[in-house]
């Protein structure tokens, strides 16, 4: 049985560029850990994912992943409006619907009378 440790592990935190024992954190999004061009993962020089430590993740990460999210949830507001926000439901059930005919598996339309008598709406 192998004496490794998780918690005994040494890094270098990719943010600050300390070195630091433990899990480690996921830095992203404040440092990428996946390269866009090939979609691999970032890795350091020791062939480890990139890590930070615990301060930079309560300092920096944390902070800019809340920041992502506020962002995220400003530009894609919801509708108040009930019938506004049956039928951006409905739309996503038919772009969920055309994600599925592409993949080749079987969907089942829904009747017109079932549409109507559920009172849903459906872009024409």
């Amino acid at each position: 049985m192998s004496d490794f440790s998780w918690e005994d592990k040494g890094w270098i935190c990719c943010i600050c560029g300390e070195g630091f024992t433990g899990y480690g954190n996921n830095p992203d999004p404040v440092i990428g850990t996946f390269d866009l061009h090939t979609g691999e993962e970032i890795r350091d020089s020791n062939g480890d994912l990139l890590q930070c430590c615990n301060a930079c993740n309560y300092s920096e990460v944390i902070p800019a992943r809340i920041k992502q999210l506020e962002q995220d949830l400003s530009e894609d507001p919801q509708p108040e409006d009930p019938q506004l926000q049956r039928r951006d439901a409905i739309n996503k059930i038919y772009d969920q619907a055309e994600r599925i005919e592409a993949l080749n598996t079987e969907w089942i339309e829904p009747e017109q009378a079932d549409i109507e008598a559920n009172g849903w709406l459906v872009d024409q």
